[in-house]
């Protein structure tokens, strides 16, 4: 709105005119622009953004989590701003704006959205977005903290035993996995599959709990096996074989997963993947039987092993993400035991009309 005021001092006189235009209560504060998000780490970012103030407020959430326009925190000083404490494999995004002189605030900026990177104590849930067609320009990479590992040398004392992989896709054939170790061995996961299935893994299902996992156990199908099936979950073989990286590397430090997109229209979320380390050399738990099942209880026996070894069952509610090593998973429970165990062994305070999964595994 244009406000013009005009008065006539004598007749005769020309006007004296002076008008105005009403100021933006923030334009002598300019808002941030530029916000930048660099240096990401599975619990790190460092922010930045054009340098406008000497104070800042900032708001961060998380997902698809709406601005309620209330900082989160207050910034004395000039940026960039080095966030600590982040969760892993998790959608952020982030608003500034400036405090003024004279007390009041600037708009807030435009937001801009970042990703931490993976963390394979953290394998889900994941919700990061698949770019369509991304074959073309060179696939999409997520990095994957791996911090806590039985073992320093791949294939001699500690294995990669399993990945497990829950990708939602309308049209899952679409997809090409690659997985990266630290020391730059590279194989691919997955590719080939049927034309019209869709999903791998069921993201209707438990988030944690309905995986693939990609293995070379005895038992494991070839992908060829799913076709026909939407939502398949269970064990089957990579599209090339694990043992690469079976090559003396240590499996601390940051793996890659590639995924890449290869036609149009179809969109694809990544909602789970973690690595599944084994010492070596350890052998699986044989011969388990559940016996004497009742309405809280049931009775547990298997092929006792070498005295001294201990033993891990893990138990949950059917479909529920088994752990590793001594630490149960989401949703499941934990009983430790050293070989040998007096058998059977009895699980007292189960829920009634539910369905459980157990697993045993052995820490040599």
């Amino acid at each position: 709105m244009l406000c013009l005021l005009f008065s006539q001092t004598a007749p005769g006189s020309p006007f004296d005119l002076h008008f105005s235009l009403p100021l933006s209560k923030y334009a002598a504060c300019p808002r941030p622009e530029l916000l930048q998000a660099s240096q990401i780490t599975d619990s790190t970012a460092l922010l930045t953004w054009t340098d406008v103030g000497d104070q800042y407020e900032l708001e961060l959430v998380t997902g698809s989590q709406a601005f309620s326009g209330i900082p989160t925190q207050t910034i004395n000083g000039n940026p960039p701003l080095q966030l600590n404490g982040l969760e892993p494999g998790q959608n952020y995004r982030f608003q500034v704006r400036v405090v003024c002189p004279d007390g009041t605030r600037s708009e807030w900026s435009v937001p801009k959205s970042f990703a931490t990177d993976i963390n394979n104590a953290r394998p889900c849930p994941l919700l990061f977005d698949l770019r369509d067609t991304s074959c073309n320009s060179g696939g999409q990479f997520f990095k994957v903290h791996v911090d806590d590992v039985p073992g320093v040398s791949l294939g001699n004392d500690v294995v990669l035993r399993g990945i497990r992989l829950m990708v939602e896709h309308p049209w899952r054939s679409d997809l090409r996995i690659w997985l990266q170790s630290p020391d730059g061995t590279r194989i691919q996961l997955i590719g080939g599959l049927n034309a019209g299935d869709k999903n791998i893994g069921d993201p209707a299902g438990d988030p944690c709990a309905q995986f693939v996992e990609l293995t070379e156990l005895p038992g494991a199908l070839p992908l060829s096996e799913a076709a026909e099936q939407d939502n398949f979950t269970g064990n089957y073989l990579p599209l090339e074989s694990l043992a690469p990286f079976s090559n003396g590397q240590n499996p601390k430090g940051i793996w890659q997963l590639e995924i890449c997109d290869s036609k149009t229209n179809d969109k694809g979320k990544l909602r789970l993947f973690g690595l599944v380390f084994a010492p070596a050399g350890c052998p699986e738990v044989e011969g388990l039987s559940i016996n004497n099942v009742a309405e809280t209880s049931a009775a547990l026996s298997w092929i006792s092993g070498i005295s001294g070894d201990s033993i891990v069952i893990e138990y949950g509610p059917a479909g529920f993400y088994p752990g590793t090593g001594s630490e149960a998973g989401a949703g499941g429970a934990v009983i430790l035991l050293q070989e040998p165990a007096a058998q059977p062994l009895l699980l007292e305070g189960l829920a009634t009309l539910v369905n459980y999964d157990v697993y045993l595994r052995r820490l040599c």
